[in-house]
């Protein structure tokens, strides 16, 4: 087997720390830091904290001590003289189990996406010929938004416009009404940073009413609502025609609630009617992932 070889395509950011006690790490491999044990770690698509952040800049084997640094870069390129890549193809991180890869020397590349329940699809670069690759990992941290499709309107829950228009969005006008929406996770996302909800009312409101949300995950071959969290808000006070707008990331932050590739519900419902006769007007919520 060829040497394979790393070049560094920004030297403004390389990155030396420990490697994790026993790993033998190849040039061209992803690797991750972990911040709790601060040192590098073998990136791996089946979870979400494992996601690739930097590329072995050189081979190295982990001593878990500052003795034995290994270097990560952020962009390269990787040119390895076996031909193992197809010019022209997208490279993802692979689950690293030292099978299905482009090449030994670089044991979580692939040019096929890996798939599984809750898979991370990080794509990390393309291959410029057959022995020359170019991978950026310097995206990592973009954010994207996904707007919530409503599922469901439950007892008396009514789509309603907002004072004369054009705003709509969803009314609960009486105890028990509820409004669900599903969220598709990004098959690349790696953490929810953000969600929102925007509401109005049809006439002034106050802050007797008593709202809830409650949150649920799933994916292909998992139980619905396999993981669930929640967060409980009181009715808001908001002017006839403003608008204002509700924080759910208390109710986004459960472990084990992104699934990448996923299915994300969120459901309103109004637990208590306040004094005040005045009914909220939800528009969908957006959620904003971090992606890879």
């Amino acid at each position: 087997m060829a040497q394979t070889n790393v070049r560094a395509l920004d030297s403004q950011n390389v990155f030396g720390a420990p490697l994790d006690n026993g790993v033998v790490v190849t040039a061209g491999d992803l690797i991750y830091y972990d911040t709790g044990d601060s040192e590098f770690k073998l990136a791996d698509a089946s979870a979400v904290a494992s996601a690739g952040t930097y590329i072995a800049a050189h081979g190295q084997t982990g001593d878990g001590t500052n003795v034995a640094r290994l270097h990560g870069v952020k962009r390269a390129e990787i040119y390895d003289e076996d031909a193992p890549f197809t010019a022209g193809s997208a490279i993802y991180l692979d689950i690293n189990t030292d099978s299905n890869l482009i090449t030994d020397a670089a044991r979580n590349l692939t040019h096929t996406a890996p798939t599984g329940v809750s898979t991370l699809i990080q794509k990390v670069g393309e291959a410029i010929t057959t022995k020359r690759a170019i991978v950026d990992l310097g995206g990592f941290g973009n954010e994207v938004e996904v707007m919530g499709q409503e599922a469901l309107l439950v007892a008396n829950a009514e789509r309603l416009v907002i004072g004369s228009g054009p705003a709509a969005g969803r009314r609960l006008t009486a105890a028990s009404d509820q409004v669900s929406w599903h969220v598709a996770i990004p098959e690349n996302a790696v953490a929810i940073v953000r969600g929102r909800a925007q509401y109005a009312a049809d006439v002034a409101l106050d802050a007797s009413d008593t709202i809830s949300w409650s949150m649920s995950s799933s994916d292909d071959g998992l139980a619905n609502a396999v993981v669930t969290d929640s967060i409980a808000t009181a009715g808001e006070v908001v002017a006839l025609d403003a608008f204002g707008e509700i924080n759910l990331l208390g109710g986004l932050d459960a472990a084990g609630l992104l699934k990448p590739g996923g299915n994300l519900f969120i459901e309103v419902n109004k637990v208590a009617e306040g004094s005040g006769g005045d009914d909220h007007v939800f528009l969908d919520p957006v959620v904003t992932f971090k992606v890879v």
